[in-house]
């Protein structure tokens, strides 16, 4: 893999499968690791070529424990963007919740940051998130089961509101039966 990756830094031209002939292209390479490279590469680790071609422009990106005016951006954009992948209202979070996930100490940098609010919106039953674990460990990421009724969540609340919440019409759409829908609105906390 590392040869293929210095022929196309050093020649501009890669060959794609099942091609005769290598194509030219214009790429920029951005790597990041939490490693020291350069010891990598003085312990035969990590190849010297490879690691002068991508080592360009090096740029030192603190851990986000070190900058904490970047959480609460961070937060409100996997708000957002959990709310819509789940196809639910954009929940607010509580004071509560939002200091806890403000002053947590992320070991696992953004990735920690992002399953914890992908979490409590995937698990939310309304409007607003309140429900956190105490900050010592954040929460693990979602469990497969956890991603699937999040999912199931997100398009039968989408359906709902593509058809006005007309039930039996969403039923229809999402291939179950109403009583079936029923009782997933009721599992979900979505039932009125």
């Amino acid at each position: 893999m590392q040869g293929k990756l210095l022929r196309v830094l050093q020649e501009g031209e890669l060959r794609p499968v099942g091609e005769d002939r290598p194509q030219r292209v214009d790429v920029r390479i951005i790597a990041a690791t939490h490693r020291d490279l350069l010891a990598e590469v003085k312990a035969g680790r990590f190849r010297e070529d490879l690691y002068f071609r991508l080592n360009v422009l090096p740029i030192h990106l603190p851990p986000l424990a070190d900058r904490p005016e970047d959480l609460e951006p961070l937060v409100e954009h996997f708000v957002k963007k959990y709310a819509e992948r789940f196809g639910l209202e954009r929940p607010r979070l509580t004071e509560g919740a939002r200091s806890r996930l403000l002053t947590h100490r992320y070991r696992g940098n953004v990735r920690e940051l992002e399953n914890a609010v992908e979490r409590l919106v995937a698990l939310s039953s309304g409007d607003t998130i309140d429900d956190l674990e105490p900050t010592g460990d954040a929460p693990p990421a979602l469990t497969l089961k956890q991603r699937v009724e999040a999912y199931e969540r997100g398009l039968i609340v989408g359906t709902l509101q593509e058809t006005g919440g007309n039930r039996s019409e969403a039923a229809r759409r999402l291939g179950v039966g109403r009583v079936t829908l029923l009782d997933k609105l009721k599992k979900y906390g979505l039932a009125e």
